[in-house]
């Protein structure tokens, strides 16, 4: 399996609906893409010993069986739709693929 892991930072002063839109966008990436295997969300929170808060607000989590089914989702129409709709929500983002073993 492969875990494709991506945290946003959201811009300062982001309104609760355009976070929210981010959240319920990037959640139904799993009904219309097929190759996606399992999803989680969550909030990204500070360490014990971070001297800032947390580098990121929000991560999301999205399996995939192999790298070619991460390839599918990438060009995805319903991925590019989601990044169009929701860029302008977010200062950097970071993602880290990883063979679950």
């Amino acid at each position: 399996m492969i875990r494709h892991s991506v945290y946003f930072r959201f811009i300062d002063g982001i309104t609760t609906p355009a976070r929210d839109q981010h959240v319920a966008d990037f959640a139904a990436l799993p009904e219309r893409i097929p190759e996606i295997k399992a999803y989680d969300f969550g909030t990204v929170i500070a360490g014990p010993d971070a001297k800032r808060g947390a580098e990121y607000d929000v991560a999301h989590y999205v399996d995939f069986v192999d790298p070619s089914t991460l390839g599918i989702y990438i060009d995805h129409p319903a991925h590019q739709e989601f990044i169009a709709r929701n860029k302008s929500s977010w200062s950097d983002v970071k993602v880290i693929d990883s063979r679950i073993e």
